[in-house]
């Protein structure tokens, strides 16, 4: 994740873009997007639109994969669509919780979720032989 770099690139500081998302402390923000003890931060989807609308750029950016970077169009956020993708690839909910490591019940619950945290995105798209850029869809229909 890259989210300073990018807020940097907007000309913004942490400061301005934690103002803009209702923070009256940017100590607050800055534990939304640092690391510690060297475990990278580990926002929700939610967060990071949210951080990226007050950017003024596309979650995409915050990712180092510049699959991810570029192919989320700038005017539109992503909505996650990992029920498509098991359709598309024919995976059953039981097959991914046990690729998971997961319960079947985990997984149908965080299927029903539009919030979920990074970390556990990335065990969704690396289950599912895809890229992080898969699991979501840009508003609209448009990939």
């Amino acid at each position: 994740m890259q989210i300073s770099k990018v807020i940097k690139k907007y000309g913004l500081t942490q400061e301005k873009v934690a103002n803009r998302m209702g923070y009256t402390n940017a100590s607050s923000f800055r534990v939304l997007i640092s690391s510690k003890n060297g475990v990278p931060a580990n926002p929700t989807v939610e967060t990071l639109r949210r951080i990226a609308e007050a950017v003024g750029c596309s979650v995409g950016e915050f990712f180092d994969d510049e699959r991810v970077a570029g192919g989320i169009p700038a005017g539109g956020q992503p909505s996650l669509c990992l029920r498509e993708l098991l359709l598309e690839r024919d995976v059953s909910v039981r097959e991914l919780a046990e690729r998971m490591g997961r319960s079947v019940a985990n997984v149908y619950y965080l299927l029903g979720q539009s919030n979920i945290e990074l970390r556990t995105l990335y065990e969704f798209a690396d289950a599912l032989g895809v890229s992080v850029l898969d699991c979501f869809r840009a508003k609209g229909g448009v990939r």
